[in-house]
């Protein structure tokens, strides 16, 4: 069986075809905010909601009001101003939940397969399983996420070490002196791809291809440096020109990625230093990028470097744009590369 990877627009009205015929839809489930119960690559049947009294426990497939569509438990059906809303939140974030109106739910997922094993959420033990999930105080189900996903206790020991001032001197004695930061090349795309979870969105062939798009884009705008360990990439920014046409010599970094193993050891800073040198050289004066507002430990971090939260009015606008899209707040902030290039390793 082949899958295609389609955009917002096309999966909407694929959904809206199926669902008018009272047919199934299935793809694969990207992220791990429904685990331990549908996992990342499985594959979910979903199928309409007509005709159906929707209880706690159902597995819901969602539509946001700006296109974008998900798929959570429902845990709660309440009464506000007069009408029904429906409480849903991610198997894996038990403390983060969403109110729907009943014309955002398209359908209810009612099939998994995970390689070679079927499990169906309509009927069974599985279906129990879901009804005793949401009855689970939300500190068992913490618990239990942990205890079920490996790769969330490698990580918390690593994140335990990275904060010890040890580890932080030895590894960075081991691992930093094999780094070397240059432009990324064509043959680098396979390796940024994993850097970045492209494949947490699209098929593995789809991810490759819609990268390789956005480098071209970029190389023409910008740069990707990556910063690489022996041939893999430990971290990477992204570097983009701001227009011409305004001719101000702003540049933007849209992306700044570290692989987590290899945190705490000045790949950041180094991959900062190397751009912002690389900006310079290209009559650079300014660098700016977005941060959550909520994202206290950043703004702290980059405000040693020399950033400061902007207030130019250019910006500012250019954020009003953006943030006006986004639930999280963000702010800008900016360096001037005067201060930048004093910055040492």
């Amino acid at each position: 069986m082949r899958y295609l990877t389609l955009h917002r627009e096309a999966l909407n009205q694929l959904t809206d075809v199926v669902f008018d015929k009272n047919g199934i839809l299935h793809f694969i489930a990207r992220g791990q905010s429904m685990h331990p119960f549908i996992h990342h690559g499985d594959v979910i049947f979903i199928k309409s909601i007509e005709n159906r009294k929707l209880v706690p426990g159902d597995i819901l497939f969602y539509r946001y009001r700006n296109g974008k569509s998900s798929v959570h438990r429902l845990t709660g059906i309440v009464l506000k101003n007069s009408m029904i809303r429906y409480i849903v939140c991610g198997d894996a974030h038990p403390f983060s939940h969403e109110c729907l109106n009943p014309d955002q739910i398209l359908g209810r997922v009612f099939q998994v397969k995970r390689q070679n094993k079927t499990m169906d959420y309509d009927r069974g033990i599985w279906r129990f399983a879901g009804r005793i999930w949401i009855c689970l105080p939300s500190i068992v189900r913490r618990y239990v996420i942990f205890l079920t996903h490996p790769s969330r206790i490698g990580l918390g020991a690593l994140n335990r070490l990275q904060k010890n001032a040890v580890y932080r001197i030895v590894m960075r004695s081991i691992l930093y002196k094999n780094i070397r930061i240059c432009d990324a090349t064509d043959e680098d795309i396979p390796s940024l791809v994993r850097l970045f979870d492209y494949q947490r969105y699209y098929s593995d062939s789809d991810a490759v291809m819609r990268f390789r798009e956005q480098f071209r884009h970029i190389s023409q705008t910008g740069c990707i440096l990556i910063a690489k360990y022996k041939d893999n990439a430990a971290g990477a920014v992204v570097l983009e020109r701001e227009s011409e046409q305004n001719g101000s010599g702003s540049w933007w970094m849209n992306s700044l990625f570290i692989r987590r193993r290899y945190r705490k050891i000045g790949i950041a800073r180094a991959l900062m230093h190397h751009g912002f040198q690389r900006i310079i050289r290209e009559s650079g004066s300014s660098i700016h990028f977005f941060l959550f507002r909520d994202n206290i430990a950043g703004i702290r971090y980059y405000e040693k470097m020399g950033f400061k939260i902007c207030t130019d009015t250019a910006s500012r606008q250019l954020f009003d744009e953006e943030s006006s899209q986004e639930k999280r707040p963000r702010i800008v902030m900016s360096l001037e590369l005067s201060e930048a290039s004093r910055l040492v390793l």
